[in-house]
């Protein structure tokens, strides 16, 4: 797999992920082994803050996002040791940096935002896109539980 140039915007997680979301512990072989190895036992759709914070590391590293894409995905807000006094103060929501979320929901709705809100700045939208893409190739499958 050829490592890709993107460029990534910092991620603040929106409301709502179901709690009832788990990840699919069965083999996947439709993962390219190189997206295996980095990957892990991670899945992007259920997947921490400090987490996803790690894994952007890893994509850095192995050529998947540039230094600005890294710096964007690896700052997660609730990292912070302020967020509760800052942000959570404003949203009313302690930092909960090990629950997983769902990140390509999150890009998706930060891109609905862009488009919405800013349409004139085409390059955020675009980049974006491109995160969204990058983050589908390391897609796995949920499996819901009842």
């Amino acid at each position: 797999m050829n490592p890709k140039n993107h460029h990534a915007l910092a991620v603040i997680e929106p409301p709502g992920l179901p709690v009832a979301v788990q990840p699919v512990s069965h083999d996947e072989p439709q993962l390219d082994a190189e997206i295996q190895e980095i990957l892990g036992p991670r899945n992007i759709r259920f997947i921490s803050p400090r987490d996803m914070a790690e894994l952007a590391l890893d994509l850095y590293v192995a050529g998947f996002f540039g230094w600005d894409e890294y710096a964007a995905l690896a700052f997660q807000a609730e990292l912070q040791p302020d967020y509760n006094q800052t942000i959570g103060a404003l949203t009313g929501r302690k930092a909960e940096p090990d629950r997983p979320r769902d990140y390509i929901r999150i890009w998706e709705r930060r891109l609905a935002f862009e488009r919405k809100h800013m349409p004139d700045k085409l390059g955020q939208i675009q980049i974006s896109q491109r995160i969204i893409a990058t983050l589908r190739e390391f897609e796995r499958p949920l499996k819901l539980v009842s």
